[in-house]
């Protein structure tokens, strides 16, 4: 009977039709920004009104105003970070990451040991110069090469503590034909080998340039990941590309290398499923079809960062109590104002570099992510 009544019934009342028009409206409307702009809404809702704990696992040293207040305006000498290098090693640091990037040689500027050189090997009265003050001369000459040298002097303190992870800048985009360079070997070491699955499931985003470390801290570096933050068109940070497709060879995140170096794993130990997810061993992380992951935010209370931020320059003067980096992932960022680029974050209006990187890798090692439904 029922059968029959609803055969009566025009097939525009019936609820497979009403789905059917739903469902064609919300595919036609899915893309669109009104759309797009409310599912952003319902993500930033849904992480402010979540609580979880980042843990212990990560500490931030931060180039706070403070410490450029006292050290002097940005950009340092190297020898400063060198020396922070050697402090955390010393404490017995685990991984240290840093989000300074090192694309270019740093000239010094201790030009006062070649000008007092020059004074004492004034070619002209050499002749009536000691033997004394010639070898002080070259005593100059030599501290100041030690003082200008500051690459040589921070690659020294890398390879002293053999874990050190450097960032890298890779330029988002389609590439239209070939890279004007081979990557160096340095760089080639840290892409990943170990991939399955279909193209057509998914892929990572493409790559079309890239900017490695200096080649004498690029060599020395334990691992270097890529620094591509993905930016929403209302300005925010939601995800993080976990893999970047450059020219057909996959590349971890600065993030995913530094959750690996924690848990003593390798390039070879990342194994990228496309379109479904990247594992860290036994540690799988669930991505969309094209290896983003959908993060949570820890959040400050009341004033109070989730993270450990300790201060570059109490730490330069000894003012800390280094054993609370022993055994620790240590984030050397800027979180100055003017130095380094800040974030709009579901939770924070302005997240530095350090605390954004610091939020990433916590969330990877304490699997807090979100999952959009297939």
């Amino acid at each position: 009977i029922r059968a029959c009544l609803n055969m009566k019934k025009g097939f525009w009342q019936s609820d497979w039709f009403l789905g059917l028009i739903i469902t064609i409206v919300f595919v036609l409307i899915g893309p669109s920004e009104f759309i797009q702009n409310l599912e952003r809404a319902a993500y930033d809702l849904g992480v402010r009104n979540s609580e979880r704990d980042p843990g212990d696992k990560v500490s931030v040293i931060a180039i706070d105003d403070q410490s450029i207040e006292n050290i002097g305006r940005w950009p340092w000498s190297r020898n400063v970070i060198a020396e922070m290098i050697d402090k955390l090693h010393a404490a017995g640091a685990k991984v240290i990451a840093s989000t300074i990037l090192l694309s270019e040689e740093q000239e010094g500027t201790s030009i006062k040991y070649i000008n007092g050189a020059l004074e004492l090997l004034d070619v002209g009265h050499l002749t009536r110069r000691g033997i004394s003050e010639i070898d002080q001369a070259i005593g100059l000459l030599r501290e100041g090469k030690e003082e200008l040298d500051t690459d040589s002097r921070l690659a020294e303190s890398f390879e002293k503590s053999e874990n050190v992870v450097l960032g890298m800048q890779f330029n988002v985009g389609q590439p239209l034909g070939k890279p004007d360079e081979p990557l160096p070997d340095f760089v080639l070491s840290n892409k990943l080998e170990n991939s399955f699955g279909e193209i057509s499931q998914g892929r990572p985003p493409f790559a079309n340039n890239a900017k490695s470390p200096i080649t004498i801290l690029g060599e020395q570096a334990s691992a270097i990941g890529h620094i591509a933050t993905p930016i929403d068109p209302d300005g925010g940070v939601r995800n993080d590309l976990l893999v970047l497709d450059y020219y057909n060879d996959y590349y971890p995140s600065l993030a995913l290398m530094v959750a690996a170096k924690s848990l003593n794993l390798g390039p070879e130990d990342i194994l990228v499923k496309l379109g479904d997810s990247v594992n860290l061993a036994n540690l799988k992380i669930k991505t969309d079809a094209i290896s983003r992951m959908y993060p949570f935010f820890y959040q400050d209370e009341e004033g109070k960062s989730a993270f450990k931020l300790t201060s570059f320059f109490d730490v330069k003067e000894d003012k800390v109590n280094m054993d609370g980096f022993k055994d620790k992932i240590v984030i050397i960022g800027a979180t100055a104002f003017g130095v380094g680029t800040s974030f709009v974050t579901p939770t924070e209006e302005a997240m530095p570099p350090g605390v954004l990187l610091a939020n990433v890798v916590a969330r990877i090692l304490n699997q807090h992510f979100f999952i959009v439904p297939e």
